[in-house]
């Protein structure tokens, strides 16, 4: 099993350390293999005296698609690149959540599922086992099964997505947006936004 909680998880550290914890007690629980995942910087967050001699901890950078191919399952934060490169190789991922989009993602994943979610700040130990052994079933196998095919059959991903861009410009005449009308109207805009939106 795979665990790294990426560098955008990094900003609360009494969330991740809170997520490692959850990964020793789903190890030591569910007796497996695992190789988690992290940074020099916060390898101290992994409470190492927790983990059994079945744990590896790499904190060197190795590529996701190295590692997916060895793995059962990824347990991670939601990042679109992790995320992407477990589905690639065919496996589910248990979503612990920190920030941003990676909520949207869990979800996501559980909808198709080929995942489950947890917000990290409330992952405990029993809660990630028992996640991890619902995505041991032959249902979800063959949706990561589907979905990695579907994701190896996409021909250059980037280009297909510039050119849906592309082809919802309009052809002919000038683009005018009034940004200073729309910053008004944005009902949750930060003041952040709605000042940078008007100086445009």
């Amino acid at each position: 099993v795979f665990f790294g909680f990426g560098p955008g998880s990094m900003s609360d550290e009494d969330k991740i350390r809170r997520a490692w914890r959850a990964a020793a007690g789903a190890i030591t629980a569910l007796g497996c293999r695992a190789v988690l995942h992290t940074t020099p910087a916060f390898r101290h967050c992994i409470p190492t005296e927790e983990l059994p001699a079945s744990a590896f901890v790499l904190d060197v950078p190795v590529g996701h698609e190295e590692l997916f191919h060895h793995c059962s399952v990824a347990v991670h934060h939601g990042g679109p690149g992790t995320l992407a490169a477990a589905l690639r190789a065919g496996i589910p991922s248990c979503v612990l959540s920190f920030v941003c989009d990676n909520p949207f993602w869990g979800d996501r994943l559980s909808r198709l599922n080929v995942g489950a979610h947890v917000p990290a700040s409330r992952a405990t130990g029993a809660g990630l086992t028992t996640l991890l052994q619902g995505l041991r079933t032959p249902e979800v196998a063959e949706a990561c099964r589907k979905m990695q095919k579907a994701m190896l059959a996409e021909e250059n991903g980037t280009e297909k997505f510039v050119r849906e861009v592309y082809a919802r410009i309009p052809r002919a005449g000038p683009i005018c947006v009034d940004w200073a009308a729309k910053a008004s109207a944005t009902p949750r805009a930060s003041p952040f936004s709605a000042v940078t939106l008007r100086n445009l």
